[in-house]
């Protein structure tokens, strides 16, 4: 049987599944009629663009209908509301409709896929599906929230958490930045189907019990003054749809919550306090609040009670105890060296804050020398933080070629100190995440992955190790498709990297002035009366997306005259063969950038730039999916596009009316 039959018998009882759980055939008809069309042309267009990646027909219909938790990344992605000032045709708008749909009908039923939703960040993305201007949408969106707080699809609250990771992202939907409240506010004022307000004042009541009951001091949840007028606000509501039984849920809200102070200032957010409007102390803040793993680690705080005592004096008749003489000096050296270390840490902090990196790193080295044993992990952590943030200022100098090998070598310092780090203290979260980081960037993400995965498996609630765990897999999944092109360009693959394997052989130092002398042999440029070059024939021109990028990122730093001569040998009828559908958004704002620059510095006089960004234009306008990408360009490369048209125009070199309007120019 093919895997096509073994699919569509899956899709058939599927619908059959469906029919049986209407309350009536017109409804199971409609519902089971719609699942068809999605199933027979999923939006296979947009799924590419916005997953970057291109997808076939079989594995749109399995992400839609029949995912495994490991898709929930992408649903979490996919059901979101377009950006800001998208237009009506942005293919999340398009795509959202049917995944939106389907989490909300079936897969809101399984906790793996609930589990793994929630984890990606889910719940904050239906929060802001609650204020939704689609109705239908926004109906979907608060009934998933509301399966999903239901004990039978998961107990809550069970003490301890059943599982803590799942049960903590509940706390997301308290940032300001998640704006719930206000969100769940607009359906009251104007509700989307009957009994929809309701339904989202069940979810409140919910979460803010939740809340109380896991996250709070003395179980005390003070609201901000805005969430609690909202709450009398609903007790009180007169609008139709709001029931008797749902002023009454409000109100039991109102005299629950009410009892203590409401937290003034709060933009309408929450607060966890104890007692009865003190601030929660410090001991419980530190359980609450984690420390960004990004930062150095720091020195406890010292307080009064963390403050040795001095010895009590002896008791009559009771003989002092003494240490000897060799072990109290033993001692006292030992505690010097110890507050050493301490005064060295702080000032590489402080160090580190300030961007002095190679202070930093030096006075972490000191405290090594100096620190005890069961401090020595939280100092390499420290030193490996400082090793990566150099390496990403060195990528930030780009153009330099010793930038490159800078790089490298601080990134190969930090998975050093990382690894030890982790093998001092296997359960220290910074640890794994650092040493993960660094591998990914030394492109290594098979061994990134494994040391990530073991750190969650120790700290399973740290979001930094998850985010990096997604990034290192991302990766990982390039490097092994980029492998896959080039085996079938003929080229031998990148060498895999594994724990005991040699670092990758860094890149030859590019010739530009050799690059830029075979470009000129280009047919435009030789139009234009230049001498040809030798060497420049049609073979040299790049075959793939692939080889364009490779050859098009080596060119990365060289003078704006020797990237337009390169870029100037393709004509604007190859395009379409070399890219495909495999044009990157980063390609295309990277080549709009190059012709920006150099119409910029031609300064209005010569012609030959002038052809060049017309023939440019014309051939990126020509691949397919040009159209979708163009959506995607941000607001400087827009920008660009637009002065590049303005450019020609004040050059008397107008492009045709049809290329302006495909780049979305009047």
């Amino acid at each position: 049987m093919t895997s096509s039959t073994t699919d569509d018998a899956r899709f058939a009882a599927l619908l059959d599944d469906v029919r049986r759980e209407m309350p009536d055939a017109a409804s199971a008809s409609q519902i089971a009629a719609g699942f068809r069309r999605h199933w027979d042309a999923p939006p296979l267009r947009e799924l590419e663009l916005l997953l970057r990646r291109t997808t076939n027909l079989r594995e749109a219909r399995l992400l839609l209908f029949f995912p495994e938790p490991v898709d929930m990344l992408r649903y979490v992605a996919l059901i979101a509301r377009p950006p800001a000032g998208a237009p009506a045709d942005h293919p999340q708008s398009k795509v959202r409709v049917p995944f939106l749909a389907l989490l909300y009908m079936r897969h809101v039923r399984s906790w793996a896929l609930v589990r793994q939703f929630i984890l990606e960040g889910g719940l904050s993305v239906l929060s802001d599906c609650v204020a939704d201007d689609n109705v239908y949408l926004r109906s979907q969106a608060i009934d998933t929230l509301m399966q999903i707080t239901s004990t039978d699809l998961h107990d809550w609250f069970a003490e301890a958490p059943l599982e803590p990771a799942v049960h903590r992202r509940w706390l997301d939907l308290a940032a300001p930045s998640a704006k719930f409240m206000a969100h769940v506010a607009i359906n009251l004022d104007k509700p989307t189907f009957p009994g929809g307000s309701h339904y989202c004042l069940q979810i409140v009541a919910f979460w803010l019990s939740l809340l109380r009951y896991f996250y709070c001091e003395q179980r005390v949840l003070r609201l901000g003054a805005e969430v609690m007028a909202l709450l009398k606000r609903w007790a009180a509501s007169t609008a139709d749809g709001v029931s008797a039984e749902e002023r009454e849920l409000a109100q039991k809200l109102v005299d629950d919550f009410g009892r203590f102070p409401t937290v003034d200032g709060m933009h309408g957010q929450l607060i966890g306090a104890a007692g009865t409007g003190e601030a929660a102390p410090a001991a419980a803040a530190d359980v609450i609040m984690e420390e960004t793993v990004g930062a150095p680690e720091r020195m406890a705080p010292v307080t009064e009670a963390a403050t040795p005592a001095p010895p009590a004096a002896a008791a009559d008749g009771e003989a002092a105890l003494l240490l000897p003489a060799a072990d109290a000096a033993a001692a006292e050296a030992a505690a010097s060296a110890a507050a050493t270390a301490e005064e060295l840490k702080q000032r590489g902090n402080t160090a580190f804050a300030a961007g002095a990196l190679g202070e930093a790193v030096a006075l972490y080295t000191q405290a090594l020398e100096t620190a005890p044993a069961a401090d020595r992990h939280k100092l390499l952590s420290n030193r490996a933080a400082a090793h990566l943030k150099a390496a990403t200022r060195e990528v930030e100098a780009a153009g330099a070629e010793a930038a490159a090998e800078a790089e490298t070598t601080a990134l190969e310092l930090a998975a050093a100190d990382a690894r030890e780090c982790v093998r001092l203290q296997p359960s220290f979260a910074k640890g794994h995440y650092r040493l993960g980081t660094a591998l990914t960037r030394l492109r290594r993400p098979a061994e990134a992955v494994a040391v990530l995965e073991e750190g969650l498996r120790r700290a399973p609630m740290n979001d930094e190790l998850r985010t990096a765990l997604r990034a290192a897999r991302e990766a990982q999944e390039t490097a092994r498709r980029a492998a896959l092109r080039e085996a079938k360009e003929g080229a031998p693959p990148p060498p895999l990297h594994h724990a005991a394997a040699a670092p990758p052989p860094r890149a030859p130092k590019v010739d530009y002035a050799a690059a830029a002398a075979a470009a000129r042999g280009a047919e435009a440029i030789a139009a234009a009366g230049l001498p040809v070059a030798p060497g420049a024939a049609d073979g040299s021109l790049p075959t793939s997306a692939q080889q364009f990028d490779r050859e098009w990122s080596a060119l990365r730093g060289a003078p704006p005259a020797d990237r337009r001569a390169w870029l100037a040998r393709l004509p604007a009828d190859r395009y379409s063969d070399v890219f495909g559908e495999s044009l990157s958004e980063a390609t295309l704002a990277s080549v709009v950038d190059c012709v920006d620059g150099c119409l910029a510095a031609d300064g209005g006089g010569d012609d030959e730039v002038a052809a060049f960004a017309a023939q440019v234009l014309g051939g990126l306008a020509s691949t397919k999916r040009f159209e979708m990408l163009l959506m995607f360009l941000g607001g400087k490369e827009k920008k660009a596009v637009q002065r590049i048209f303005d450019g020609l125009r004040a050059r008397q070199r107008p492009p045709p009316a049809a290329l302006a309007a495909s780049w979305g120019i009047k």
